[in-house]
């Protein structure tokens, strides 16, 4: 049976240096806990500098390139649609790393639910997260 981790993830915007994606090996499988040092990591670099680091290279047109062919994301994350809160950005990861799902109010119905299960049996995710805002940030 497949390891996976799923976790509820509430005032996304903690203080908690992001490991390059070079620290993905070569066939693409990550444990779920590297996977959560990654987002951890690159939330901390957005929240503590107000930046993102990672994402202009995972979104040139040579990984445009790569991920037309085929997508390995490294994670779930079941995000609210709300404007203010894009998951690559809070956890300066670029396309193709992270499958978002987004729905109002993180409430997972048969559609969502349907696209957790495609991610984690098909593209072999092993991290789910879903994230929620308790309160505003200043």
């Amino acid at each position: 049976m497949k390891k996976l981790i799923v976790l509820m993830m509430f005032s996304v915007l903690f203080n908690i240096q992001k490991a390059s994606a070079s620290s993905v090996p070569e066939n693409g499988r990550v444990s779920p806990s590297h996977v959560l040092r990654l987002l951890i990591d690159g939330n901390r670099h957005f929240a503590q500098r107000g930046s993102v680091k990672h994402l202009d290279a995972m979104v040139s047109v040579k990984r445009r390139l790569e991920v037309a062919k085929a997508q390995k994301p490294i994670a779930v994350v079941i995000a609210c649609s709300d404007s203010r809160l894009s998951p690559e950005i809070l956890f300066d990861m670029g396309l193709g790393e992270i499958f978002t799902v987004r729905v109002a109010g993180n409430v997972i119905g048969p559609h969502e639910a349907g696209s957790v299960e495609y991610a984690v049996e098909h593209l072999g995710v092993g991290l789910v997260m879903v994230l929620g805002m308790k309160d505003a940030v200043q």
